[in-house]
């Protein structure tokens, strides 16, 4: 298998830091991607075109192109633009085989993005994987191999979290706990972080 190829715009790792990972794969260049590769206007040659494995392989490599995806990503946005299940299974394992599709490289990818700007407890950084396609095996993988980097534990992800806040939630206890919990932290922890970062102290039971 073939490694280290890299896209237009990622760093030397193979992963873009500018890529947002919750945005929708079809936000940035679907309208041009479909008339490029063969999705007439008016309708005609689409199903001749769709079934072409070709014109699929290309569609997903111009959505590569734009961020690092799983596999099941890759595979969801070609049936959404037409393509049968069959070719899009297909393509993605051509991908896999030639490098530009990795879970373990996406799942790495996601982690280093949320955890920088959207942090949120690990069960829900999991969890958000595993919709993205990624089994367990390969988020414990990615996982541990960012482990130095990031400080993958609820009480760091939730200080960075209180302390990427502004405005009422900075100020108001209760609203940074309510805050916290919608991303998934316990209310200790919540407690915890939002005092280590000086939220004004209140009298709170329940941050819900």
């Amino acid at each position: 298998m073939r490694r280290g190829r890299r896209f237009p715009g990622s760093s030397a790792t193979g992963e873009s830091g500018a890529w947002d990972p919750g945005s929708s794969v079809e936000d940035a260049s679907e309208a041009d991607a479909e008339t490029e590769f063969g999705v007439e206007s008016d309708g005609s040659g689409r199903g001749a075109r769709a079934a072409d494995p070709s014109s699929a392989y290309k569609s997903a490599l111009r959505s590569l192109a734009a961020r690092e995806m799983s596999g099941f990503e890759v595979a969801r946005t070609l049936r959404r633009k037409g393509h049968p299940a069959s070719v899009a299974s297909e393509v993605v394992e051509r991908l896999r085989e030639e490098g530009w599709v990795d879970d373990v490289r996406f799942a790495r990818a996601f982690l280093r993005h949320r955890a920088r700007s959207k942090p949120a407890a690990v069960h829900y950084l999991r969890a958000e994987l595993q919709k993205r396609g990624c089994d367990g095996a390969t988020v414990s993988a990615a996982m541990d191999e960012v482990a130095e980097e990031l400080e993958l534990n609820d009480f760091a992800l939730a200080v960075a979290a209180a302390e990427s806040r502004r405005g009422a939630e900075s100020r108001d206890f209760d609203r940074m706990l309510r805050f916290l919990a919608r991303r998934g932290f316990s209310l200790d922890v919540a407690r915890r972080a939002a005092t280590e970062v000086g939220t004004p102290t209140a009298s709170v039971d329940d941050p819900s």
